[in-house]
């Protein structure tokens, strides 16, 4: 193996294994080297009066890939607890559903991604309420120079492996403006339980990236979890530069199902992980079907099972697994981790054509 990639896999590796951590951090404020308020909601005062005036109706996530991943995986987690409906959307869509009751979230990492630009500023023009996170960039220039509300989050690494810091923002958003009421005692427990299961996140995802070999993996979730199956996918895309496709019990039972007597049924080049949610009905049943027609067809799956009661804490391992995984697919693939070469020269190209330097709020 090239030791470039060998070096850039232990780095993943060493962020990665900060996990925990990351989700402590982001559960109060502190200051970055600059100086700069790091998990507090600047601000913020207006945005306070105007939930408590009862003028937000609806609360809508705005991002693209990693970003994006850690807005839909927060939603999925507190969804029990919201207070108001919500969505997330993507950001260049011509039909965002904003207005003036609508508290808009657009979470982009780096801060200069032109989708979440475009929708901050659509945001803005249809007088939405608006808190951005990102750890910088030109969307937190414009949140200065309006006086948007928004959190900074610490800034240096690739989006998807700042996912811990996103998702808790988003959290924090929605905990500090009452509209989701998550325990505080639910939030700080999330880093020690990580920290206890760290040793068997790290060695269940090596099992199973040694069972996915060099297939391609199929990540099958209950719909209760439809959040995570994105999580793997983005982070074995970006990381292993493997393909990897998902989808959602029981529709894969009106669909799929057609071509695995194709694929899987033979041993074709594909390895499933199959995720179950126990507890809430209909979805165990309808995971359990599904298992048990897979094993009666003679098709290999790996298993994983979240329990309903422990939804929030066991979504978190699951994501943190996740990204181990990724991890140790691309050190069985031989690949770098960390190269994101054609994202980058995507961004170029887009830049070509719409200047981020240019790009105002008026």
């Amino acid at each position: 193996m090239d030791e470039n990639i060998r070096e850039n896999i232990e780095k993943a590796i060493t962020i990665i294994r900060n996990f925990p951590e990351m989700v402590n951090e982001s559960l109060t404020r502190k200051t970055d080297e600059k100086g700069e308020t790091l998990f507090e909601l600047i601000f913020q005062d207006k945005l306070k009066k105007r939930i408590k005036e009862k003028r937000i109706g609806k609360i809508v996530f705005l991002g693209v890939g990693g970003s994006y991943a850690a807005a839909d995986f927060a939603k999925n987690c507190v969804e029990g607890f919201l207070t108001i409906d919500s969505a997330v959307s993507p950001c260049c869509s011509s039909e965002l559903p904003l207005n003036k009751e609508t508290l808009t979230i657009p979470v982009s990492y780096s801060g200069n991604t032109f989708e979440t630009l475009y929708g901050l500023k659509e945001a803005y023009k249809a007088n939405a309420a608006i808190a951005v996170i990102s750890s910088g960039g030109k969307i937190l220039s414009i949140c200065r120079k309006k006086e948007i509300p928004f959190v900074k989050v610490p800034s240096g690494l690739q989006p998807r492996f700042a996912f811990p810091y996103l998702v808790m923002s988003c959290i924090n958003i929605l905990r500090w403006l009452n509209l989701a009421n998550v325990p505080r005692q639910t939030l700080a427990a999330l880093p020690i339980k990580l920290r206890e299961k760290t040793s068997w996140v790290k060695d269940r995802s090596k099992e199973i990236s040694k069972e996915i070999g060099l297939n391609i993996p199929i990540i099958y979730v209950s719909h209760a979890l439809r959040s995570l199956a994105n999580v793997f996918k983005i982070t074995i895309n970006e990381n292993a530069k493997t393909p990897c496709l998902t989808g959602l019990i029981p529709e894969i039972c009106h669909n799929d199902i057609l071509w695995w007597r194709n694929y899987l049924r033979k041993k074709e080049k594909f390895t499933v992980v199959l995720i179950k949610v126990n507890g809430k009905e209909p979805e165990a049943t309808l995971a359990n079907v599904t298992a048990n027609m897979m094993s009666k067809w003679g098709i290999h799956y790996v298993q994983m099972e979240i329990s309903e009661k422990r939804k929030l804490e066991e979504m978190f391992i699951h994501a943190f697994l996740a990204l181990y995984l990724s991890i140790f697919m691309a050190k069985n693939k031989g690949v770098d981790p960390l190269d994101i070469g054609e994202i980058n020269e995507f961004k170029a190209n887009l830049l070509q054509r719409r200047t981020i330097k240019q790009f105002k709020i008026n």
